[in-house]
């Protein structure tokens, strides 16, 4: 679908699974995101993230 598993996790908590998918865009993640609730397996929370770095180079501009 375009989107690369880089890590899962078991958690304890509120949700059972994390799993970090990178993606190009926000809209494959999308795609990805439907695509696997589609299934009626999973429920899935997106989160977009930058990293630290990234977000101090958008704040400075």
């Amino acid at each position: 679908l375009g989107a690369t598993v880089v890590a899962q996790y078991t958690t304890l908590g509120q949700f059972d699974f994390v799993s970090i998918i990178e993606a190009p865009s926000e809209e494959v993640m999308a795609k990805v995101s439907i695509e696997m609730g589609s299934r009626g397996t999973m429920k899935s929370q997106t989160l977009a993230a930058l990293s630290a770095e990234r977000l101090a180079e958008v704040l400075a501009g």
